[in-house]
């Protein structure tokens, strides 16, 4: 997914909710910056194990961008741990800010300074010089290594991607987990909806979801010229009564499992539009589409 991953940027980061306490309540080493970090990102940010990389929710943005999980391949970790090393920054600034107040109004006099002003001034001091070492390349790396263990943030393969059901989708989530016998008259088998974190879907097709019915008639020209084309094809190469089998074997390719253990050809002669339908159905899958050697 590294070519598709969403935006993140402040907004993004302004709706997340955080368990974060005070800085000062933090250790100034590794492993009070991990715990730190932690707690700013809670529920936003696990660790794959068996990927060795972090995984991070993206809440949606101003620009339509939909919420997903999504494998951070670009190292975005390290500039979300940003945000804790400002958070340090900007107490060092507020204790300084009270030392100075208590220092104006001791008449400039430190021996005539209040006890609690003389401590911020030392913490000042203290979380100034911890905010500068937590900036360092080294310090970053060593405390999200230590954040990768933390309760709540380390996760395996197998947690990830497990509904068969469920496809990701660029805006949402189809799922078909609707049982054919209870459908009401006119009710589809699947429907669109919202992505949530407790999905735990990473996977995308990076296609946006239009119901087919609606593309003729899509405000976007690519959608209606997608749907000319589509067309166009079923009429030169997929005669009527192939269609409805072939619409059920493109379905089924979508599911996130094989339990009728099919596996299918495209056998017949040159240029009657087997790679084309291949090639679509690959673009269409995104990250669940794959190749491999015959």
């Amino acid at each position: 997914s590294d070519g598709n991953e969403p935006p993140l940027n402040d907004d993004d980061l302004e709706v997340w909710q955080t368990d974060a306490k005070d800085p000062n309540e933090y250790d100034r080493n590794d492993d009070g910056n991990a715990h730190h970090f932690a707690d700013l990102h809670k529920g936003m940010l696990r660790f794959s194990v068996n990927f060795g990389k972090w995984i991070i929710w993206a809440e949606g943005s101003n620009d339509g961008a939909a919420p997903r999980w999504f494998l951070d391949e670009k190292g975005r970790v390290n500039n979300l741990f940003r945000r804790t090393v400002k958070r340090q920054i900007d107490y060092a600034k507020q204790q300084k800010d009270i030392y100075d107040a208590d220092l104006i109004a001791a008449g400039g006099i430190k021996g005539n300074m209040t006890q609690a002003g003389k401590q911020a001034g030392e913490r000042a001091k203290l979380w100034f010089a911890w905010s500068r070492q937590s900036g360092m390349n080294s310090t970053t790396t060593n405390s999200l290594k230590q954040a990768q263990s933390l309760n709540g943030i380390p996760t395996k393969q197998e947690d990830w991607d497990t509904d068969p059901l469920r496809l990701g989708v660029l805006g949402g989530i189809i799922d078909c987990a609707r049982k054919p016998e209870k459908l009401k008259p006119g009710q589809k088998p699947y429907r669109f909806i919202e992505n949530k974190k407790d999905y735990m879907i990473t996977m995308n097709t990076n296609v946006e979801f239009v119901e087919y019915d609606e593309q003729a008639s899509h405000p976007h020209e690519e959608v209606k010229r997608g749907y000319e084309m589509f067309n166009n094809y079923l009429d030169t190469f997929i005669p009527e009564h192939l269609r409805y089998f072939l619409q059920k074997l493109m379905g089924y390719s979508l599911l996130g499992g094989n339990p009728e253990r099919l596996i299918a050809y495209f056998y017949g002669p040159t240029s009657t539009g087997k790679s084309t339908l291949l090639n679509l159905a690959r673009a269409s899958a995104g990250e669940y589409g794959t190749t491999v050697d015959p």
